[in-house]
C-alpha cells in the first residue's frame, strides 16, 4: 500500500491548523488503497495550537504530534518532519492550508508513473477553481494571474 506523509510546520495558528490537518486526512480517505500520515511539527505554539492538535488529533495513529524548538522557522521543520515521516511520498504544507480532497487524486497518478516531481494545486477565487496539475512559470502569467497561457500536464 502507498503511503504519503504531509509534513506540516506549525507556530500560533491556532484558527487555521486544525483545518490544515484535518483537510490532509480528508485528502487521503478520497483515494482508495493509500495510508495517509500528518506529521505536524509545532514550534513551541503559545496560543493553544498545541492543546487543542493533542486534544483533536493525540489519539489519531495517523497524525504524528511533534513539538521542536521555538523559532526553529517552517524549513528547519520540514526537513525534521521529512526525518519523522514514513511515507512512499511527501508533501509540504502551510499549517492555514486547506488541502482539497482531490489533491492526492490528481497528484498520485503522475508520481506513480516514476515522475520525479509533480506539483497540484488548487486555487480558489470567486470567480474560477482551477484543480488540474498545471506548469504555469510566472513570466507566462498575465497581470491579473491568469494561467491562460500555461501547460496542462496530462
Amino acid at each position: 500500500m502507498t503511503k504519503v506523509s504531509f509534513i506540516v510546520p506549525t507556530l500560533n495558528r491556532l484558527d487555521y491548523v486544525l483545518r490544515a490537518v484535518a483537510s490532509c486526512l480528508v485528502a487521503g480517505e478520497a483515494v482508495v488503497g493509500i495510508e495517509t500520515e500528518v506529521v505536524v511539527l509545532d514550534s513551541q505554539s503559545d496560543d493553544g495550537s498545541w492543546e487543542l492538535l493533542q486534544e483533536r488529533f493525540g489519539s489519531d495513529p495517523r497524525v504524528k504530534l511533534v513539538q521542536n524548538k521555538r523559532g526553529l522557522g517552517p524549513t528547519h521543520s520540514w526537513i525534521d518532519g521529512v526525518d519523522c515521516a514514513t511515507g512512499d511520498y511527501m508533501t509540504f504544507v502551510w499549517s492555514d492550508d486547506y488541502i482539497s480532497p482531490r489533491f492526492l487524486m490528481r497528484l498520485l497518478p503522475m508520481m506513480n508513473n516514476k515522475t520525479r516531481l509533480a506539483i497540484a494545486l488548487e486555487l480558489i477565487n470567486k470567480d474560477v477553481v482551477v484543480d488540474e496539475p498545471i506548469w504555469c512559470p510566472p513570466q507566462k502569467r498575465n497581470s491579473m494571474g491568469n494561467r491562460a497561457n500555461c501547460t496542462k500536464l496530462d
